[in-house]
């Protein structure tokens, strides 16, 4: 019962937040951010790369609740078209309440290199495919009580090129985001094995965050991500202990 209840409270909240963000963006040309965006500037950052505050669209894999954390939640609200890729169903159902009033698709599957199916332990945020990160998430101090609570279950994957295609996303589209804990290389290189081109890339690489550092598989796969992103054309613009920001490199005149 108690969940339940809590299901239909969070439900409320997010409508609300809908409601507000989006009467917001209409009367003042500008939603929020995030409140818990882990860039500081990030507006100021999209300006700066020549990204539309109004229009244009935006690929977020691993979109947790279409809120928390994110990076696009107030781009959807300026009038962007949003593609959210989330596997976990309630959190599915969680995007599409906070985004009822936006231009948005959301995909229930994981995006990976292959079809098929794969196990997910369920933590909140720190959901993961990956299962030495959750192994690391159960030694770090700030994982240790939604490691210690997760629950694991079976979903669906679907090669990023697929939905990309279904979504007839154009390949230079402006914006992706990949945030996947620890599984981002077989995405960055599904990526960079495509035609697709984002114009901006933010992906989550932990190759110099401290807490890692007892995990050298992991920092080792991130860095790796790094490198083959830089490799296909991007130098990064901003970069944190978790975010990094890819800007394409310009080309050459003629």
């Amino acid at each position: 019962m108690q969940q339940r209840l809590d299901y239909v409270w969070r439900s409320v909240i997010s409508v609300r937040q809908s409601l507000w963000r989006k009467s917001l963006a209409r009367l003042t040309g500008e939603s929020p951010l995030s409140r818990t965006c882990q860039i500081p500037n990030l507006r100021e950052i999209y300006a700066r790369l020549g990204l539309s505050p109004h229009s244009g669209t935006f690929v977020e894999i691993g979109a947790f609740d279409g809120e928390g954390h994110s990076n696009t939640s107030f781009l959807a609200d300026q009038g962007w078209r949003g593609i959210y890729v989330e596997p976990v169903l309630e959190r599915c159902t969680a995007v599409k309440l906070r985004h009822m009033l936006n231009n948005v698709t959301v995909e229930p599957v994981a995006a990976s290199d292959t079809a098929g199916e794969c196990e997910i332990r369920v933590m909140g945020a720190l959901s993961t495919m990956d299962g030495e990160t959750a192994g690391a998430y159960k030694a770090i101090r700030w994982g240790k009580k939604k490691a210690s609570r997760a629950t694991t279950r079976t979903i669906r994957t679907e090669r990023l090129d697929t939905i990309l295609t279904r979504n007839a996303v154009r390949n230079d589209v402006e914006l992706m985001v990949i945030d996947v804990e620890g599984h981002e290389l077989p995405i960055v290189e599904a990526l960079m094995a495509s035609p697709w081109r984002p114009k901006v890339l933010i992906v989550e690489l932990v190759d110099t965050h401290p807490d890692f550092d007892a995990f050298s598989t992991l920092k080792g796969n991130a860095l790796k991500a790094r490198k083959l992103i830089v490799a296909n054309g991007y130098q990064p613009v901003y970069a944190d202990q978790v975010n990094t920001i890819f800007a394409e490199k310009p080309r050459p005149p003629g």
